[in-house]
C-alpha cells in the first residue's frame, strides 16, 4: 500500500492528539501541531523542511498565545515540541503501514 494522504489526515487527526499529549506537548500547542503538520504534509518538501515549517508555526502560534496572556507556554518548549512531532509522525506512519525501524524524523 502506497501513501494516501487522504488516509495520513485522517489517523493524523485521530491520533495526532494523543501522540502530542503523550509526549508532554504542552496542550494550547496541540492542535495547532496538528494543523502545521497537515499543512506541511501538504508538500514535496524534505523531512526535516516539513519539520521546520511546523516549527515555524509554532513559533507565531506561542508567541500569539504568550502575548495575549503571558506565560501560557514557557521557554523551553521546543524540544517538547520536537519529540512530540518526531513521536505523532512515528505513529501516524506505523499505523498506516509504512515499516520503518526508527523514531527519529520518520517524515516520509
Amino acid at each position: 500500500m502506497g501513501f494516501s494522504f487522504r488516509r495520513f489526515l485522517l489517523i493524523l487527526k485521530h491520533v495526532g492528539p494523543l501522540a502530542l499529549m503523550s509526549a508532554g506537548v504542552p496542550a494550547p500547542l496541540i492542535p495547532v501541531i496538528v494543523s502545521a503538520i497537515s499543512k506541511a504534509e501538504d508538500g514535496h518538501s524534505t523531512g526535516a523542511e516539513k519539520k521546520t515549517q511546523v516549527l515555524n508555526i509554532v513559533d507565531a502560534a506561542v508567541a500569539g498565545l504568550n502575548a495575549m496572556k503571558p506565560g501560557t507556554v514557557v521557554e523551553g518548549y521546543h524540544d517538547v515540541v520536537k519529540s512530540g512531532i518526531d513521536t505523532t509522525i512515528a505513529v501516524v506512519n506505523l499505523i498506516q503501514g509504512q515499516k520503518t525501524g526508527r523514531v527519529k524524523d520518520e517524515w516520509r
